[in-house]
């Protein structure tokens, strides 16, 4: 491969951003991804026998 020392470079760089935004992205979350983790909160503590979609015996 040409340029190898460039392109583990760019690719060490890349890994590098990736892991600060990932970061980033867990400290101050999105309304949206706030929203759907409260509501799987919400549908975590219903008892499962209390399901919408499932037809009584």
């Amino acid at each position: 491969m040409h340029n190898k020392e460039a392109v583990s470079a760019y690719i060490a760089d890349w890994l590098e951003w990736s892991h600060r935004m990932q970061e980033e992205q867990r400290r101050n979350p999105s309304p949206t991804v706030i929203k759907l983790r409260k509501l799987l909160a919400e549908k975590q503590v219903l008892p499962s026998s209390f399901d919408l979609y499932k037809t009584p015996k």
